[in-house]
């Protein structure tokens, strides 16, 4: 199960068979409004092949948990999150299960404003709203298409920005380390073991994994370790078996780390990410 889940979400989701076909959404040439919505309902192990536009996009799912691969790193969205991904970066999304996919197409002349990198957004319900109806303003005045990107635009502005993201890093020593790590998540072993095993002090291998991820060992074990248990709450095992699959001596102490990194208990964000489901608009 682990194995299955790591190649889905950490080794880059390039060995997942897109089994239901590929996306029967048409491509788009041109965006014919300011704000251009998308939806489709996806069915499990889908993907969309790595690809870019010239207008930034809003990548949200109303039910199910989105997997974003770009060159800097690999992004997880839960329903309660969205992602920003500017014009012209390469990108590819999947999912695991059934998921609700809700896109929207932004024209680069209102987003100056917004990120210049690919982010994880917080999504709140007011913006839950303004994405899920997106799809009304396609018989909408100018106007209303217009006063609908600028509000938009606010609220991503001012949403949280979770660390939902995992940086890479080409470089070969570090390659081999995380490889070993997303291979084996429980291995506790401490930082001078791993540098032991790369042949380098602890010392260098501290600076050069935060000059290349930004993040030193202990914060990018632990992050993998987080995106890994929302792929493993998402396929309904408990907390202790996530704890124990993860490396964590007990429940409590993944559930500590779970709410340092979400803010919320891992209870709790299985009941946001299985809400009611929204209307979904209609499949364009």
């Amino acid at each position: 199960m682990l194995t299955r889940i790591l190649n889905v979400h950490l080794s880059l989701v390039r060995q997942m068979i897109a089994q239901n076909g590929q996306s029967a959404l048409r491509p788009l040439c041109q965006l014919e409004m300011p704000v251009v919505a998308r939806f489709s309902d996806l069915l499990p192990r889908f993907r969309f092949v790595s690809h870019q536009h010239p207008w930034g996009q809003v990548c949200f799912a109303s039910d199910g948990i989105l997997t974003v691969v770009t060159p800097d790193g690999l992004f997880v969205v839960p329903p309660q999150r969205a992602l920003w991904i500017p014009s012209a970066v390469s990108h590819e999304v999947s999912c695991w299960q059934e998921t609700r996919f809700r896109s929207l197409y932004l024209d680069d002349s209102y987003t100056s404003d917004l990120p210049a990198q690919v982010v994880v957004l917080g999504v709140d319900q007011l913006l839950r709203e303004m994405i899920l109806h997106a799809p009304e303003l396609e018989h909408a005045e100018v106007a209303a298409q217009d006063a609908y990107i600028r509000f938009l635009v606010y609220l991503l502005q001012r949403q949280q920005r979770p660390a939902l993201h995992l940086p890479v890093s080409q470089e070969p020593r570090l390659q081999r380390l995380l490889d070993a790590l997303q291979h084996d998540p429980a291995d506790n072993r401490p930082v001078t073991a791993w540098a032991d095993w790369l042949g380098l002090s602890a010392r260098s291998l501290s600076r050069l994994l935060i000059k290349e991820t930004g993040l030193n060992f202990n914060q990018w074990r632990q992050r993998l370790r987080m995106l890994l248990s929302l792929a493993l709450l998402e396929q309904g095992q408990s907390v202790t078996e996530i704890a124990l699959t993860l490396g964590y001596e007990s429940a409590s102490a993944f559930i500590a780390m779970f709410r340092r990194q979400l803010g919320t208990t891992p209870g709790a964000y299985l009941r946001e990410i299985r809400p009611a489901q929204a209307t979904s608009g209609s499949t364009v």
